[in-house]
């Protein structure tokens, strides 16, 4: 823009990070069309669990705007740096996530309907997540699941059952339990030691921990 005898100019690369700085202190700054841009001011986030996924689900507010989670994260993944929530009304995405301790959520995550998706086996890269959004709401299973990690000390030594008839090398205990811990934790995994070396048995012994219900 040229003033007079003076010339501004904004690096294309620079351009969010300028719009950025000018919304905190006060501006209201329009694009080339006359849409208003908006700076984002808070997050309301919700996760329900199911059988092998944490799903994040909540909306991103703009002052009196708001969009979904989803349709945010999604702009941001195909590079974007403005996405339209409203008619005349556009949204500065964020350069990362990470301020908002989504940074693992986002990159990992997979965008499925109106949530983003995530192995629960990966529920350790969202820990930035909750210390962020301390109010995000979970569910019943989810907050079970949390507060069980936050005690977590380890994989305890799991005895096979009454049933099982035989004896376990200390590697194949040490297998067993770590089936044992998956379970509890309705985690899923792949018992993958060398041919010989006793899978068989180790499930074998792992079965013979679990109570059946006979059939009625």
């Amino acid at each position: 823009k040229s003033v007079g005898t003076t010339n501004y100019y904004c690096p294309l690369d620079k351009v969010a990070k300028s719009i950025a700085f000018l919304l905190e202190i006060g501006w209201q700054v329009r694009d080339w069309r006359g849409n208003r841009i908006l700076l984002q001011t808070h997050m309301d986030l919700r996760s329900e669990s199911k059988t092998d996924l944490i799903v994040i689900k909540g909306k991103v507010h703009y002052g009196e705007f708001e969009a979904n989670l989803s349709d945010i994260v999604g702009a941001f993944n195909r590079r974007e740096r403005f996405a339209e929530i409203a008619p005349g009304q556009v949204a500065l995405l964020p350069a990362s996530w990470e301020q908002n301790g989504m940074d693992s959520l986002v990159e990992e995550g997979e965008i499925i309907g109106d949530g983003l998706c995530l192995k629960k086996n990966r529920i350790g890269s969202l820990a930035s997540l909750f210390e962020a959004h301390p109010k995000i709401q979970l569910d019943q299973d989810l907050k079970q699941l949390t507060q069980r990690i936050d005690s977590f000390e380890g994989v305890q030594a799991k005895e096979p059952g009454s049933g099982f008839l035989g004896s376990l090398r200390p590697y194949q205990q040490e297998g067993l339990s770590w089936l044992s811990f998956l379970h509890d934790f309705g985690f899923h995994g792949v018992l993958a030691d060398d041919m010989g070396l006793g899978k068989t048995v180790q499930v074998i012994a792992f079965l013979s921990t679990l109570k059946i219900e006979s059939p009625v």
